[in-house]
């Protein structure tokens, strides 16, 4: 790591929910008006790699090897919604996340998120091993 990442650094994102962030748009029947679980995930694994990749040397990135989420409360198209990525864990390579959201009115969700670091020119080697293609 080029730049110092400890137990308890945290980052915060925020976003304004629009249209495209229903769960219509996910393949979810008729919910035309609410936030989506979806959405909400990919805005915390937004704040974990935001979190964690600044911190990384040139040529390695943070991977999702899992995440947990509770969205436990809905929000309305319209609202904004922050999310904060606090690092719980650091274990060499692997780095677990501690994640809580809410909108305007209070807590939607919450969860964990682990990240491992990895070169870029290894992942994509070993994706190109896996599917046979050389050099693409």
């Amino acid at each position: 790591m080029k730049g110092k990442l400890e137990v308890g650094q945290d980052i915060v994102l925020q976003k304004m929910t629009t249209d495209a962030d229903t769960p219509y748009n996910f393949g979810s029947g008729h919910l035309h008006r609410f936030y989506s679980t979806a959405s909400l995930t990919t805005l915390m694994l937004d704040a974990g790699a935001e979190l964690v990749d600044p911190q990384l040397t040139e040529g390695h990135i943070s991977v999702s090897t899992m995440i947990q989420v509770y969205h436990e409360e809905p929000t309305v198209i319209g609202e904004t919604v922050t999310v904060q990525a606090t690092v719980l864990e650091i274990d060499e390579y692997r780095i677990l996340l501690g994640l809580k959201a809410w909108d305007e009115v209070g807590p939607i969700g919450r969860g964990i998120n682990e990240r491992h670091i990895v070169s870029i020119d290894s992942l994509i080697a070993s994706a190109e091993k896996r599917v046979g293609v050389q050099g693409a």
